[in-house]
């Protein structure tokens, strides 16, 4: 999430320059990283964050009037500077006890996330999506798969490991035949060169050797730096803030070690 952030963090310090913010809103689709964007900016701008899923009872079957509406308006309104106020339908609570976002950001994934239970809170998330379309009504709309999912970050990583391991792979073989060819002359020869190093004496079959040896230890490095790179789906299991439990499937990369199960 470091490029969205910082990109965000950009946007959000120019508006607190040049407006007198009351609410930063921060809404979005279920699970693409509203509280973990939320606990980034208030640990930069040194603001507070009210979660709306912290006033929701829990077993309603339903969010927005599963909500204690009273207490959500009071802890917005008892501080005095700038706060931001995360969760989903987010106009839609905001309408509910009158006041408006100064700044509202909408957070969605795509390719969207999938999910595999009937929880009436994502049937209730997908509605306001369909009835407020908060996407075309907010200041600042941010794919956050980007972050995670960008083919261009993987291409990046695979073409810079290639390169890598190529150039060592090509040490390894310039090390091979230039060894192979000095301890093959020094063999060879009539009356073996012989080269003193450092107060030792080294005939021309050692040096060659030692080429070729070293010729291991490229290879080996070769491999190490190799590009290993998967691709996988994986479903992961949450619980939402009305009790209910639901999973929800997700499309990864691995960029640094390949899952072997």
């Amino acid at each position: 999430m470091i490029q969205v952030e910082s990109e965000i963090e950009k946007l959000l310090h120019k508006a607190l320059l040049t407006a007198n913010l009351r609410i930063i809103g921060i809404d979005g689709e279920l699970g693409v990283g509203k509280s973990v964007l939320a606990n980034q900016l208030s640990a930069s701008f040194k603001l507070p964050v009210i979660s709306m899923d912290q006033y929701c009872s829990s077993g309603t079957g339903q969010y927005v009037e599963g909500l204690n509406l009273v207490a959500l308006r009071k802890a917005i309104e008892m501080f005095p500077t700038p706060v931001i106020v995360e969760g989903v339908c987010l106009l839609k609570v905001l309408e509910r006890i009158r006041l408006n976002a100064d700044i509202h950001f909408f957070l969605f994934s795509e390719p969207g996330i999938s999910y595999t239970s009937n929880s009436k809170v994502v049937t209730e998330v997908n509605d306001y999506i369909s009835e407020y379309e908060p996407r075309n009504k907010t200041n600042w709309v941010f794919n956050m798969n980007q972050q995670t999912n960008s083919l261009d970050v993987d291409i990046a990583y695979l073409k810079m490991k290639t390169i890598v391991a190529v150039v060592l792979a090509f040490g390894g073989i310039t090390a091979l035949i230039v060894g192979a060819i000095v301890l093959t002359l020094g063999v060879n020869a009539a009356n073996s060169a012989v080269f003193e190093i450092g107060g030792f004496k080294v005939t021309a079959e050692g040096i060659g050797a030692v080429i070729l040896g070293s010729s291991v230890f490229w290879a080996y490095f070769a491999y190490l730096s190799r590009p290993v790179y998967a691709r996988r789906r994986e479903i992961i299991s949450k619980q939402l803030a009305d009790g209910s439990a639901h999973s929800e499937e997700r499309e990864t990369s691995t960029m640094v070690t390949v899952d072997k199960n």
